[in-house]
């Protein structure tokens, strides 16, 4: 009978762990790749998955982590795509909430903005990690993510700024104070995309699909999808919520046309 192997990607540590994360898992979890976690905490062999031993220290310190609440209790079943509400994971929906919600309650389109994040990494299940083409398609949707989130939180927190420190943007980023408080608080949201993405590749499965994905987009560029989003005058969030929108309505994630949606937000 096979075992499940739980493998958390190393970023996880770094995006999620609060003040108090001992200094162990910070070393053993720092400047580390994917790949090198896996060889690290997992031996998968072609025939048994082996489960982590549960008195190896890595395995105490992400259930005492767990335990205290400085670590999520996350799904870490075989099941690539596990329990979803509105399209995202449960426990990373939980998981955002509980980090978010608050933190950005009326602060624009911030926290759906870092939904819509976890919403694009779980669609990467619905394509075939092999497949080029998909993979490059998918690709976009991680590009639309990043504007968007940068995107909301330029839309709500540049005109604060400008009001605080009575300067129009950039030129407020002339004042270090302004300078500081602007590229901190958007690196903030910017990072929240990361935590969703490790929240959301959080088991063995689940890491080499992403990683799959990865080697198939190898010497791909960025599209320009984007920016000509922006050239039109919409938001990245936009054109992501109307690919939400006919993900809902039952369209293949692998077939929906983006400057389609494009031109059809132009014309609104």
């Amino acid at each position: 009978m096979k075992k499940r192997v739980v493998l958390i990607a190393t970023s996880l540590f770094l995006c999620i762990s609060c003040e108090n994360k001992p200094a162990e898992l910070s070393q053993s979890s720092d400047n580390q790749s994917v790949e090198q976690f896996e060889q690290q905490y997992t031996s998968v062999s072609a025939e048994t998955q082996q489960e982590q031993p549960k008195e190896s220290s890595i395995f105490k310190l992400i259930k005492e982590a767990e335990e205290r609440g400085e670590l999520p209790k996350l799904d870490t079943s075989t099941d690539l795509r596990g329990e979803e509400v509105d399209g995202i994971r449960k426990d990373v929906f939980g998981e955002i909430e509980r980090r978010f919600k608050e933190k950005y309650r009326g602060k624009g389109n911030i926290y759906n903005s870092i939904l819509l994040s976890a919403w694009v990494d779980q669609r990467l299940f619905e394509i075939d990690p092999t497949d080029r083409e998909q993979a490059k398609h998918y690709s976009i949707l991680w590009e639309l993510d990043v504007e968007c989130r940068g995107d909301s939180y330029k839309e709500y927190y540049i005109p604060v700024i400008e009001k605080r420190y009575n300067k129009s943007y950039p030129d407020f980023l002339e004042v270090k104070e302004a300078a500081f408080e602007y590229f901190e608080g958007l690196d903030e949201v910017l990072n929240a995309g990361n935590l969703t993405n490790t929240l959301t590749y959080n088991t063995y499965e689940r890491v080499k699909y992403f990683n799959q994905v990865n080697k198939s987009l190898d010497g791909t560029v960025n599209s320009s999808i984007p920016e000509e989003a922006h050239r039109r005058g919409l938001s990245a969030c936009q054109v992501l919520e109307k690919v939400k929108e006919y993900w809902e309505q039952g369209k293949d994630i692998n077939s929906i046309d983006y400057l389609q949606i494009i031109d059809e937000l132009s014309k609104e």
